[in-house]
C-alpha cells in the first residue's frame, strides 16, 4: 500500500483506446498471461486473478455557452482465482 495513493497492484498497466477493438485486444493479451491449472472441478481453472477497469469519458459541448464539460462512468470486472 502506498502511503499517499493508498492500494495499488504491482505491474499494473494503464492503457488508452479509442474502440471495442482496441478494449477486446487488451483483454485477449490478459487471458492469455493468465495462469492456469486443473482442479477436480476445472481442467482449465485459473490460478491467478484479474482486474479489468473500463473508465469512459464522454466529453459534452454546450451548443449555445460553448461551455465544455465530461461524463464518466466506471466499469470493473474482476475475476479471482479458483472461484469455481
Amino acid at each position: 500500500e502506498h502511503p499517499i495513493t493508498g492500494v495499488f497492484v504491482e505491474g499494473l498497466s494503464f492503457c488508452a483506446v479509442d474502440c471495442y477493438d482496441d478494449v477486446e485486444l487488451l483483454m485477449d493479451e490478459g487471458t492469455a498471461a493468465r495462469t492456469i491449472g486443473a482442479t477436480n472441478m476445472n481442467a482449465s481453472s485459473s490460478r491467478s486473478h484479474s482486474i479489468f477497469e473500463i473508465v469512459i469519458t464522454q466529453e459534452l459541448t454546450d451548443t449555445v455557452t460553448g461551455g465544455i464539460s465530461e461524463k464518466q462512468s466506471r466499469v470493473v470486472l474482476i475475476d479471482l482465482a479458483g472461484s469455481e
